[in-house]
């Protein structure tokens, strides 16, 4: 089990290093949710539900066995995100963009699989 948590958190890193975050410069309150971030991540991947391809990319699994690939926010992320007023129908729209799915696609999603999802988003626009 150590083995595949040291696996996972070296994993979990090199999607860090795409996002170019300077984890050293966060503030106490920012450091304590990045690394409560990356902890619900670490589980994701010991669930096997999240992996890293050999971009950098978080992949997820969602627990009905859909795939979908998280690729790095754009422009296009926040114009997509604009048109919505919630917190949650920003994140699914972030999701949906940074994923090229359609957002219904995550309306079937457990609300645990969502979290995740989520998760993967904040990292993402903590640049």
């Amino acid at each position: 089990m150590q083995e595949q948590t040291a696996t996972n958190t070296a994993e979990l890193d090199r999607f860090i290093a795409t996002l170019s975050l300077d984890v050293e410069a966060l503030d106490e309150a920012d450091r304590k949710s990045f690394d409560e971030s990356k902890r619900a991540l670490a589980k994701a991947m010991d669930r096997g539900q999240l992996t890293i391809d050999p971009q950098g990319r978080p992949v997820f699994k969602s627990q009905s066995g859909k795939e979908f690939t998280f690729t790095p926010p754009t422009g296009g992320t926040l114009l997509a995100m604009e048109h919505y007023k919630g917190p949650t129908e920003k994140a699914i729209a972030a999701m949906a963009d940074m994923t090229g799915k359609h957002r219904l696609a995550f309306s079937e999603m457990l609300r645990s699989d969502l979290r995740v999802c989520e998760t993967i988003v904040v990292l993402s626009f903590s640049t």
